[in-house]
């Protein structure tokens, strides 16, 4: 959720590193972040078994709570108000030191390889392929876009294919990995912020959880835009050829139906629907 904070074309964000930087930090400072399942709990083979951890939260309850072995230092206060008091003991000749050399390589290397995935030509639409058209469009409104993303493959490669550059302007599943939060997300982020274009992005599984908070989003005169990526189930559903049953065979319970006609529903909703 802190997504933006560090603009992604920063020099200094190494995100599209994020194992290899994770490996050898020598000291990892959070700032409202947990030692949850998204850190894996701070533990090593994913960090080295010296690394400090030191954690700041406005609430005293959250310091180590989820692994408190792996704490070094907690600081209970306002983020901000610490983090201008870190910046003040650096004192203003402070300069970060550089990225290290083969932190660079391996993200010249990640970022190479999405490119090449993006530029695969191929009958079949992929992730990849519809994301950069997306980006493509996205990226003229950017600072003025909500971006929002939930499914199982829909987010994860949605996190690594759309660059954020501003603060508060992304949300997916996060912490307690929620399908069905989408719709509500992009409500919620519509009404909260009436002057920016509100995207969310949903797998149809995702979707299908609250398709129908469309019909509050035209009642409510909230205008969205949803984008449903139908890839016939969670993660990749089925093998194209199992859904040619007869009448006796079903399927497992996390294949959907390919011909799911969700711009039709839109439309019987009383919103603009797609295909």
């Amino acid at each position: 959720m802190g997504k933006g904070v560090v603009p992604d074309e920063s020099c200094l964000n190494v995100s599209s590193a994020r194992s290899k930087a994770l490996k050898n930090a020598d000291v990892v400072l959070l700032l409202g972040a947990r030692l949850n399942w998204i850190l894996h709990f701070g533990e090593a083979p994913r960090y080295r078994e010296d690394a400090i951890f030191i954690q700041v939260d406005h609430s005293p309850d959250e310091v180590g709570n989820n692994s408190l072995n792996s704490l070094e230092y907690g600081l209970v206060g306002d983020i901000s108000l610490v983090v201008e008091e870190l910046a003040h003991e650096l004192g203003d000749e402070f300069k970060a030191p550089p990225i290290p050399t083969d932190m660079k390589q391996t993200i010249e290397k990640n970022n190479e390889s999405l490119i090449n995935k993006e530029s695969t030509k191929n009958d079949m639409m992929t992730y990849n392929n519809v994301y950069k058209v997306l980006r493509e469009i996205i990226a003229p409104i950017e600072k003025d876009t909500i971006l929002i993303s939930e499914g199982a493959n829909t987010m994860d490669v949605a996190r690594i294919s759309f660059p954020q550059n501003y603060p508060k302007q992304r949300i997916d599943a996060g912490t307690n990995a929620t399908m069905g939060v989408g719709s509500g997300y992009a409500i919620a982020a519509k009404i909260s912020n009436p002057d920016k274009t509100v995207i969310a992005i949903e797998g149809d599984s995702a979707f299908g959880f609250s398709g129908l908070e469309i019909e509050t989003a035209v009642r409510s005169h909230l205008p969205v835009i949803i984008v449903v990526m139908n890839n016939s189930g969670i993660y990749k559903g089925i093998d194209t050829k199992r859904y040619s049953y007869n009448e006796y065979e079903k399927l497992p319970s996390t294949a959907l139906s390919k011909e799911t006609r969700y711009d039709v529903l839109a439309k019987s909703l009383g919103a603009d629907g797609i295909l």
